[in-house]
């Protein structure tokens, strides 16, 4: 027998033998004999440790990735408004102080809401057309109030001042000063006038932000389209 392949078998025995009695049970490897080393190249020698290195792979234990370190977060240079930033990796868009009217993100030309209209502790108004029992904008005479004789009136959400909403009859605009406010319940000084078909009324809701702004998260390639009077300041901190 060649000397390679004596070596070989008693390699292969020696490493196929468990601690105790008996062997363990056969690897794939184990039917590589005698044939398959002659059926190989000239260089045996370099086969055999081809063989050998190959039964070490498959016995090493599965690599794994490492954990990718937390990255810091990048300080994003704000330019005028509106200022758009686009995003080169997931991650979240941290918007805090100024004072930011709007933003939004453009993720494959969809523009996306994201609720946050300021980033200061201000108040935002949005105006809200009040409707009557049908449905209908406006307060309807029969239905929602009688003329001459109603002198208030429930609205849906409270405005928290008179001074957010502006009232009309039959689009006649009433004075500030003849109506007050408690919770949503408007009143009148004087009885809604005979002959008012329609009393309109609109109000400016109060939607306080906090002081800390707002998180955008975000996927590769989204732009994000803030619109300012005063800068915010603006960081990125990547997933």
């Amino acid at each position: 027998m060649p000397w390679f392949l004596l070596i070989y078998n008693l390699w292969n025995s020696t490493l196929s033998s468990s601690g105790g009695g008996g062997s363990t049970p056969a690897s794939p490897f184990d039917a590589i004999d005698a044939a398959d080393l002659l059926a190989a190249t000239s260089d045996i020698p370099q086969a055999f440790r081809q063989i050998s290195n190959l039964r070490a792979l498959i016995a090493a234990p599965a690599l794994q990735d490492p954990t990718p370190a937390a990255q810091p977060a990048q300080t994003v240079t704000v330019g005028a408004s509106p200022f758009t930033y686009t995003a080169l990796a997931n991650g979240t868009l941290s918007v805090t102080g100024g004072a930011t009217s709007n933003v939004s993100i453009v993720r494959q030309g969809v523009t996306v809401a994201t609720g946050i209209t300021s980033s200061s502790s201000g108040v935002v108004q949005s105006l809200t057309d009040e409707k009557g029992s049908g449905g209908t904008f406006g307060f309807a005479n029969g239905v929602d109030f009688t003329a001459g004789t109603t002198t208030s009136l429930t609205l849906s959400q409270a405005y928290g001042s008179a001074a957010r909403l502006w009232v009309a009859f039959d689009g006649v605009e009433q004075g500030a000063d003849s109506y007050t406010l408690s919770g949503t319940t408007l009143t009148f000084n004087a009885a809604i006038p005979v002959g008012t078909t329609k009393v309109y009324v609109k109000g400016a809701l109060a939607a306080t932000v906090s002081a800390s702004g707002g998180l955008v998260p975000l996927r590769r390639l989204d732009k994000v389209v803030i619109t300012y009077s005063s800068a915010p300041t603006v960081a990125f901190l990547p997933a």
